[in-house]
């Protein structure tokens, strides 16, 4: 495991998630996993641990930005 802390998500930055980051043989896997009107929701991503700082910077990173919660 490489961490597991609270972060911000969406566009405004103000709904709470748990993250879990952790490594597996080859590969990074990043949860993350908040609640939303009730209902609990998981996004997982992954990708090669040698190309996860570069997937966190393009891919994940925006998802997360940009979620907007009605």
């Amino acid at each position: 495991m490489i961490h597991v802390r609270y972060i911000t998500i969406g566009k405004r930055a103000d709904k709470q998630a748990l993250e879990f980051v952790y490594d597996t043989q080859s590969v990074t896997i990043r949860q993350v996993v908040f609640i939303h009107n009730g209902k609990g929701i998981t996004f997982t991503c992954t990708s090669l641990q040698a190309e996860y700082g570069a997937a966190e910077v393009e891919m994940f990173k925006p998802l997360f930005s940009r979620l907007e919660f009605r």
